[in-house]
């Protein structure tokens, strides 16, 4: 964790990145408002810092929609002030840790100091603390480990510091995503078996309480309804049931997500996000209740007013 002073008491906290300038373009990183990995390269330097525009978003004493703003500002690394100030220098677009994280969690927001490599290693008294990334073409991205390694011993060793290994990111990704990956197919699984129970479920009610109406379809076609009239009635009755039972299930669903009783943390609670999921849910329960009463209306229909009633 890194953080610096705005308005002298104002502590703004984030994740620390020190780095030094060719990380930027290394990862990639741009600049809130479309610049390239080379300007915020240029920008970092041991007077200046490089934040994201999203570090002062849970700060809301500061009265600020982002941290562009702060371009080209001075701010106090210690409180009280001691004279340890620095320039932002370069607003950076927010990242995302993973794929299975949001700008907003940990690592989206970050505060980037330049690395001064000799006075970190002399700091920390040991180089293991510090991680050397390279990117390669794609045309050399083939093999490129082993034939790395092939050459580790003659040309990658000082005193008693030697490259040990080189893992490719994709591995890395996989490696930190795994927890996150296992927990989604968890969740996938014990939501298709959900749907499934919900869809026989439903499906079954209806069905059944169809095929049950033989006798009364049958009369109401003697009494001169026609095929069409019947089956149109069936299918407005059931959706007519959906509705009437959707109004308290959308005021109860409401209310458990204004309370942030469900998790919110990937995305916020907002009255679009509901209004679509409600939308979608009606209409994938109003597919089941159709299925669930099309194929024995059909059977019902197609039989004969007279057989039917003689059963009766």
């Amino acid at each position: 964790m890194e953080h610096f002073f705005i308005q002298d008491t104002i502590c703004v906290t984030a994740h620390q990145i020190w780095s030094d300038p060719d990380f930027y373009r290394v990862f990639r990183y741009h600049i809130v408002d479309g610049g390239g990995p080379d300007k915020l390269a240029a920008a970092i330097s041991d007077q200046t810092l490089v934040v994201t525009s999203n570090v002062t978003d849970r700060y809301p004493q500061l009265n600020m929609s982002d941290a562009r703003s702060l371009l080209n500002k001075e701010v106090s690394l210690t409180y009280p002030d001691r004279g340890y100030h620095r320039r932002i220098a370069a607003i950076a677009a927010p990242v995302r840790s993973s794929h299975f994280e949001t700008s907003n969690e940990w690592g989206g927001a970050f505060i980037g100091h330049n690395l001064n490599r000799d006075a970190l290693i002399n700091d920390l008294g040991n180089v293991r603390y510090a991680q050397v990334s390279l990117r390669v073409s794609p045309d050399a991205d083939h093999d490129f480990v082993d034939a790395l390694m092939e050459d580790v011993d003659r040309l990658y060793r000082v005193g008693n510091v030697y490259l040990l290994d080189a893992l490719p990111f994709s591995d890395i990704r996989y490696v930190r995503e795994l927890e996150d990956v296992n927990e989604v197919k968890t969740q996938l699984c014990i939501l298709f078996f959900l749907m499934l129970n919900i869809f026989l479920g439903v499906i079954g009610t209806f069905w059944f309480r169809t095929q049950h109406r033989c006798r009364e379809v049958a009369l109401r076609m003697a009494m001169g309804s026609s095929r069409r009239g019947v089956f149109l009635r069936l299918m407005g009755e059931g959706l007519l049931l959906l509705s009437v039972a959707a109004v308290p299930a959308l005021l109860i669903a409401f209310n458990v997500g204004i309370a942030e009783l469900v998790d919110i943390s990937k995305m916020q609670f907002t009255f679009e996000r509901f209004l679509i999921a409600a939308v979608f849910t009606w209409l994938l329960m109003a597919l089941m209740i159709v299925v669930g009463i099309w194929y024995p209306a059909y059977k019902a229909m197609r039989l004969q007013p007279a057989e039917a009633l003689h059963d009766e």
